[in-house]
């Protein structure tokens, strides 16, 4: 596992560049269904567009291995977009930032509540 440091702290991410104290737990295939993840054959996918053009917020979950991605992602330009490295080096467009930041909490919250997500803590690494 990889180290880093986020807003001055130290953190540390899992093989997918995640911070590695969120955790992942798949439900019944019906509750999956209903919180709004596809099945995928060998994993779980949940994606929602945000309010900001083109960008989404994406989790794939493997059925087996319960390996987990969180992407957020400029669709237009097909790479992420790291909004957490841009408000935390003061580069692009802090108003577009934190308005991502915004709704990807609220889908982080939304998955928490789900209990589909734990151990993620408002404005912490994702």
């Amino acid at each position: 596992m990889a180290q880093q440091t986020y807003m001055g702290k130290p953190i540390t991410l899992n093989k997918n560049h995640n911070n590695a104290k969120i955790k992942v737990n798949i439900l019944s295939d019906e509750q999956m269904k209903d919180i709004g993840f596809y099945d995928c054959k060998d994993h779980w996918y949940f994606s929602k567009f945000l309010s900001i053009k083109d960008i989404s917020f994406n989790v794939m979950i493997d059925k087996k291995t319960k390996d987990f991605r969180i992407d957020v992602l400029d669709e237009l330009f097909c790479q992420p977009f790291d909004y957490q490295y841009l408000l935390e080096s003061n580069k692009g467009k802090r108003e577009t930032c934190l308005k991502v930041q915004k709704e990807v909490e609220q889908w982080m919250q939304y998955l928490k509540d789900a209990k589909v997500i734990e151990n993620h803590e408002y404005g912490e690494y994702i």
